[in-house]
């Protein structure tokens, strides 16, 4: 069966599978050819052979078998014979190394194509690599000067949150003197941001920006926490004025840092380990807007809720402190990787996880010991509905 058989009966065959399978066809009928012309032209050797004794010069007689003598038409075709079987082993190399040569050059261009692929694709950077972090001159902590208005509110907010801290471990509820220190600290630590963020670079001040405004939102909650009982209504327009502001700063911060996700996967600098830092804070950041609409929705829902829950506005509280403290510690991670100080992935790294994950432990944990609730009264409905 020839090659053009083969093909359609079967299908098309491979370009040079279909060279080698031709070549070698022409092959096998040049066989088939000189293997008919030898047998009918073939003539039995013994009738044209003899014995003859042949002397050597030392006198002995050695018997040998002389040539026989061929007619000239039966040399010819011996002749042609050779040429046939010649160039029937010529055309052999000849397909072995024409069919091994494009299959090695199929073989070459597949595996140009694919290579080609993946560099089209685009790549992961997992560890970093593309930032550019590795230029950053390196720093040691000490280094950094802390003599300004920033070094004296950093070292503040640090010293308040380890009162905080120590207060939340022993089962201590907040005091409206440390509302109030609290306040004093980061209404000017919010002031002095805002101002001095147009300094840094486009990426950096969305974040700075986006978390002025949630540190607002966290103090005006405290706040409002705080007064809930002597000033209810006043209480509830400052929340609504921190809802506001918050808000608008999620759809700035989100927006950019969403596109700028993808951004970094088309250029093949995509860092996969960010996605989970950003959806664990955007579902952190879900939950102050779905309480207010919830207050908005029903005026007796949270008076209810503190009912149930005598302690929630102490678990609120303590929350809007951990939040004050935790967006400035972003930030200021954020200054020491500029600086060289704790740089490259590692800084990432602490900063999604000690400014959302663990945080969120502790918040979660309170509530162990504490009369309050952490989600279940986001289920929960007021008189309105009863």
């Amino acid at each position: 069966m020839s090659a053009t058989t083969v093909g359609h009966s079967h299908g098309r065959v491979p370009g040079p599978a279909a060279a080698v399978a031709a070549v070698i066809g022409a092959a096998a009928a040049f066989e088939r050819r000189l293997a008919g012309e030898a047998f009918v032209s073939r003539a039995p050797a013994t009738s044209h052979s003899k014995l003859t004794k042949v002397g050597n010069k030392q006198g002995r007689v050695q018997t040998a078998i002389a040539e026989p003598k061929v007619p000239p038409p039966m040399k010819r075709q011996r002749a042609q014979q050779d040429e046939l079987t010649d160039g029937h082993v010529a055309l052999v190399a000849v397909a072995a190394g024409l069919g091994g040569a494009m299959v090695k050059r199929h073989h070459s261009r597949d595996t140009k194509g694919a290579s080609a692929v993946r560099q089209a694709l685009p790549q992961i950077d997992w560890v970093g690599s593309r930032t550019g972090w590795k230029t950053i001159k390196g720093k040691a902590l000490w280094e950094v000067n802390l003599m300004n208005e920033h070094g004296v509110l950093t070292l503040s907010a640090v010293t308040l949150f380890v009162y905080q801290m120590f207060r939340i471990l022993t089962h201590q509820s907040p005091s409206q003197p440390e509302v109030w220190i609290t306040t004093a600290i980061y209404l000017p630590w919010i002031f002095l941001t805002m101002r001095d963020t147009g300094k840094l670079e486009k990426h950096y001040q969305v974040t700075f920006y986006a978390s002025c405004g949630w540190a607002f939102m966290s103090l005006t909650s405290l706040i409002s926490v705080a007064y809930q009982e002597t000033f209810p209504e006043q209480a509830l327009n400052i929340l609504a004025c921190g809802n506001a502001v918050f808000a608008f700063s999620c759809a700035y911060f989100y927006g950019y840092h969403w596109t700028r996700m993808w951004r970094h996967y088309q250029q093949s600098r995509f860092r996969p380990f960010w996605i989970p830092g950003l959806v664990g804070l955007m579902a952190l950041h879900a939950l102050t807007p779905a309480d207010f609409a919830k207050r908005l929705d029903d005026g007796g829902w949270w008076k209810t809720v503190c009912a149930i829950y005598p302690n929630e506005w102490w678990w609120v509280a303590d929350v809007r402190c951990i939040e004050l403290f935790v967006t400035a510690a972003a930030l200021w991670m954020i200054i020491l990787h500029r600086q060289g100080v704790f740089t490259g992935m590692k800084n990432a790294v602490a900063v999604v996880v000690g400014t959302i994950f663990l945080p969120l432990l502790v918040m979660v944990a309170e509530t162990s010991w504490l009369h309050a609730s952490a989600w279940q009264h986001y289920f929960m409905v007021g008189p309105k509905y009863w």
